[in-house]
């Protein structure tokens, strides 16, 4: 199959997309007989000196590339803040004003941030009292109603819960297990 005038090899895909049996994420690599390269061969270039690191770059949407496959447009990084471990985040359940800039609902901030030592009430912890190998992660925001649409329990997006917690029950596919680079 030609790819962007090259028959063989490995292609990059240059955009997200879905075909009937596949999932196929921007940078991803795939030889050139893959089923989803045949379906959408215009949703690939060749990439036979593309790197891990520029297929990774590619996949994060910091380079562009056309459909020759060069390198349009590099776009600036910043750096990347590191992640707050699971057992000393926090997660807003409100916003929260701090030193002038607001803090908005659902951010994950260390438990030491000083905007969480004014305001408690204002975060929850994102471990509880569950073990790690007990947790799974809520993907969103869930409530539970009483009758008058008061929340007679909440659990926010990015905070664990227990494998057998009834919200799990009720909709197993809103969890997934945690992150093992944040222990």
């Amino acid at each position: 199959m030609a790819v962007g005038g090259k028959v063989g090899g490995p292609v990059l895909s240059i955009m997200d997309f879905i075909t009937r049996d596949h999932v196929v994420r921007r940078g991803q690599r795939l030889p050139a007989d893959h089923p989803a390269v045949k379906s959408c061969p215009t949703y690939f270039v060749p990439a036979p000196a593309t790197t891990e690191a520029e297929a990774a770059a590619i996949h994060a949407g910091l380079v562009e590339l056309s459909s020759a496959g060069e390198v349009l447009q590099q776009r600036p990084t910043r750096p990347i803040k590191p992640l707050v471990p699971d057992e000393d985040a926090v997660i807003a359940v409100r916003a929260v004003l701090h030193d002038k800039t607001w803090i908005s609902f659902a951010s994950r901030l260390s438990r030491k941030h000083p905007a969480v030592r004014r305001n408690p009430d204002a975060f929850v912890s994102v471990t509880g009292d569950v073990p790690r190998h007990r947790a799974l992660v809520a993907l969103d925001h869930m409530a539970n109603l009483d009758a008058k649409t008061n929340a007679t329990r909440e659990i926010f997006a990015g905070q664990w819960v227990d494998q057998d917690d009834p919200f799990v029950q009720l909709h197993p596919l809103l969890f997934s297990k945690p992150d093992p680079e944040l222990a």
